[in-house]
């Protein structure tokens, strides 16, 4: 199949002013050189320069601490850090001593932008914060990308069980299609 750059590029251009349009929030990072959308609606949490965490929750539910609503959620941007050179470097790192993931696969990603991931490495895994008598389990969904010599993640946290799991999942996704990486 002939691939055509500029219609592509296009295309990709009319998501990116179409995201603008719809309320989706362009965060940008000068000093790790890269961009990414939120979703409408969805307020950052503790905007830096490293990261672009944002929250589906009004800051009135806020606490000091990590703490989720029950229905609520959050989506996190940002380079990985340490030693982490390669998307395996940071997958092992991230994902907690004896976690088993739940899902792990590689997406293509069609964009011609050269700043955009190719592939992204899609991990899920649940994570207990009770006890083995008082289960508490949140589920993370990471989407890691290595892009000129340079490895980031998009991840979604919220507890397991949450009804807006598949759209959360979708939004995270669509954020990391969103990820521009400049060089």
């Amino acid at each position: 199949m002939k691939r055509h750059p500029l219609v592509i590029a296009a295309v990709l251009g009319a998501l990116v002013a179409s995201l603008s349009q719809t309320g989706w929030t362009q965060f940008k990072s000068a000093e790790y050189r890269y961009t990414a959308f939120a979703p409408p609606g969805w307020q950052p949490l503790i905007p830096n320069s490293h990261s672009f965490p944002v929250i589906n929750f009004p800051q009135s539910e806020r606490v000091e601490g990590a703490v989720l609503p029950e229905s609520g959620a959050i989506i996190e941007v940002g380079p990985g850090g340490g030693t982490a050179k390669t998307v395996r470097d940071l997958y092992l790192k991230e994902l907690p001593e004896g976690t088993v993931p739940t899902m792990d696969q590689t997406l293509l990603v069609p964009a011609p932008d050269p700043d955009a991931c190719r592939t992204l490495r899609e991990v899920g895994w649940d994570v207990n914060l009770g006890d083995a008598d008082h289960p508490v389990f949140e589920h993370s969904t990471s989407f890691y990308c290595e892009l000129h010599n340079r490895v980031f993640v998009v991840r979604v946290e919220y507890y397991h069980g949450n009804k807006d799991a598949k759209t959360l999942d979708a939004l995270a996704l669509t954020v990391a299609r969103t990820l521009r990486i400049s060089k």
